[in-house]
């Protein structure tokens, strides 16, 4: 990059700079590629995917390879999309006495509670290690005193438990932040086209 910088090229994201073609370091154009057509990769992903974000690994590999063009990401998942949350956003409203609380509530609530149980996963998991730290410790320190073969085997299963409880409150911080900020964001979006359209009429 400061060679780059030294020779006077111009590091640009193609994403942000608005270029139709992505510029590599030492100023090579990449060949425009096709605009993808695919269905994103998230709706159609299953279920351990989902839960370890496998469907990314394409995207990642690719933008591992070569900067990443406009092409290269895939169409926003159908929930995603703020045309079908405004339009249900509006009726809701209606219903609900033109209380935007609890329309709110309505269209986000079910997914806010799954972040939370995700966020008392991760929570669990991190009550849980300091407590099986402490009994694989005592365990261990049993082992050294008595010499006992059966103690080690605990200790052992215990570490075991720990690695297992560690993966799950990961998987379980990852999810809560992926479900509270998608929220976060379609939330936003929603209002802010619903007030657009608004004051339009």
């Amino acid at each position: 990059t400061s060679a780059a910088i030294d020779e006077g090229t111009d590091l640009e994201a193609p994403l942000l700079s608005g270029r139709e073609r992505a510029v590599t370091v030492s100023g090579e154009e990449v060949p425009e590629q096709k605009p993808s057509l695919e269905k994103n990769p998230e709706e159609t992903a299953s279920w351990v995917s989902d839960l370890t974000f496998g469907w990314m690994t394409p995207l990642l590999r690719l933008g591992y390879k070569r900067p990443l063009m406009d092409a290269d990401l895939p169409e926003l998942a159908s929930y995603d999309r703020v045309s079908p949350l405004v339009t249900r956003l509006e009726a809701d409203f209606e219903k609900r006495n033109q209380h935007l609380f609890r329309t709110c509530v309505g269209i986000w609530g079910s997914t806010m509670v799954k972040s939370a149980l995700w966020k008392t996963t991760n929570d669990g998991s991190q009550v849980a290690l300091p407590m099986l730290m402490g009994w694989m410790l005592g365990t261990l320190y049993e082992a050294a005193v008595t010499g006992e073969w059966s103690y080690v085997e605990k200790a052992f299963a215990v570490a075991v438990l720990m690695f297992v409880t560690q993966v799950f409150g990961a998987l379980g911080e990852a999810q809560y932040f992926q479900y509270a900020m998608r929220v976060g964001c379609q939330l936003r979006a929603t209002l802010m086209s619903a007030i657009f359209r608004k004051s339009m009429r």
